[in-house]
């Protein structure tokens, strides 16, 4: 029977990983525990609810924009199909989402039907409640970029050295817990790891991927 988070580690430690979750996203805490019992995992939806089914905007809009600008419409109907598009990065769930792209199909309606294609495959993925915003932060505290949320599929990579968010892990909870394996699998790593989002890059996040 898995044990909770909680269980395994101290209240502290707990605080500050649900805190790293809430600002960064984070879907899945796993504990590795030795090497004879490696990988121990638990999904955190408490820590982090409305991000399970969240993924990239910009990987979805990613070809719709290119669609948009190639179709050489109207320019008042492009900057109010943008606009709208726009509105889509501030949304908090499904029902704000569909109604978005409900004005975005009306303001579009009768254009290229590449558009209304993909259009139609945005709303597609809204139904199926894969689609979502996430605010997530690069190094650069200026900047915000979109993950793509998947649990379970990526880890992070050690705590043990880099900037941005594994320095910060690093000082907050490794203090707190400062072994790591001197051989085996995990040589080095720390028994900590965050299963983290995927799908914009190393150099877009502060997180090193496997």
């Amino acid at each position: 029977m898995k044990k909770e988070v909680g269980d395994v580690l101290s209240e502290h430690i707990e605080k500050v990983l649900q805190d790293v979750a809430e600002q960064y996203g984070v879907t899945c805490i796993k504990i590795v525990l030795s090497d004879d019992d490696p990988i121990y995992s638990t999904i955190v939806p408490k820590i982090f609810p409305f991000a399970i089914h969240r993924i990239c905007l910009w990987h979805i809009l990613k070809n719709f924009l290119k669609a948009l600008e190639k179709a050489h419409i109207n320019s008042e109907i492009f900057q109010k199909a943008m606009s709208t598009i726009n509105c889509l990065w501030h949304v908090n769930n499904q029902k704000e989402a569909m109604e978005i792209v409900d004005k975005l199909q009306s303001i579009l309606n009768g254009t290229n039907k590449k558009i209304i294609r993909r259009l139609a495959k945005i709303m597609e993925r809204i139904i199926e409640n894969r689609i979502g915003l996430l605010d997530f932060r690069t190094n650069n505290p200026s900047e915000s970029t979109f993950a793509r949320i998947k649990p379970l599929i990526k880890v992070m990579k050690s705590f043990q050295s880099g900037k941005g968010m594994k320095n910060y892990l690093y000082c907050m909870v490794m203090g707190y817990n400062t072994s790591s394996f001197v051989d085996g699998a995990h040589k080095n790593k720390s028994p900590i790891e965050l299963v983290c989002p995927i799908g914009v890059g190393d150099k877009m996040t502060p997180f090193s991927y496997i």
